[in-house]
């Protein structure tokens, strides 16, 4: 996938105001969508980069965003996170055994208004890629909607299969 594919894909999840936000890509590897991330934010937003594996990347993006990386597993009981205005987990969540306590630990890093933005493959086979599938049908499990505005924001074909990729945005209702 190109940069510009990247944006296209999750643009519409991305709050569009000129406050600087703060942002964390969970399960960021290589740091295709921390790059993806910064060119929707406003300057001066900041995009907390999380992984198990120790990475180095650049942010490349004209404006000034500030990017940390910290090594950690984000699944792991006692794993905090400074107050945000979103959460990215791109092609990660499906790596999460434990969705439903994932998600009630990460929803106290969020300030309101804040939101996901999931990236994952809508495939319900597991495979050694995909040990913990997410099909878009079952986020309604983990994000209750009378809580929950959940809404798939693109898609596109999957270059390992014949399942697709979608993202979605899961905002708070006010």
């Amino acid at each position: 996938m190109k940069l510009k594919d990247g944006v296209n894909l999750i643009a519409a999840g991305v709050t569009k105001n000129a406050n600087p936000q703060k942002w964390a890509d969970l399960g960021c590897g290589s740091g295709f969508f921390s790059n993806v991330l910064a060119q929707l934010l406003p300057s001066e937003s900041s995009i907390t980069g999380v992984d198990t594996s120790y990475q180095t990347f650049q942010i490349l993006t004209e404006r000034s965003i500030d990017f940390s990386f910290r090594q950690a597993d984000f699944t792991q009981d006692g794993f905090e996170l400074e107050i945000l205005d979103g959460i990215l987990i791109a092609n990660a969540l499906h790596y999460v055994r434990d969705k439903r306590q994932f998600i009630a630990n990460s929803l106290d890093w969020f300030r309101e208004g804040a939101r996901f933005i999931i990236v994952e493959y809508d495939t319900r086979d597991a495979n050694q890629w995909v040990p913990f599938p997410l099909p878009f049908d079952e986020l309604p499990m983990y994000f209750d909607p009378s809580q929950f505005n959940i809404e798939k924001i693109g898609e596109r074909s999957s270059i390992f299969d014949q399942s697709k990729i979608y993202a979605a945005t899961i905002a708070s209702k006010p």
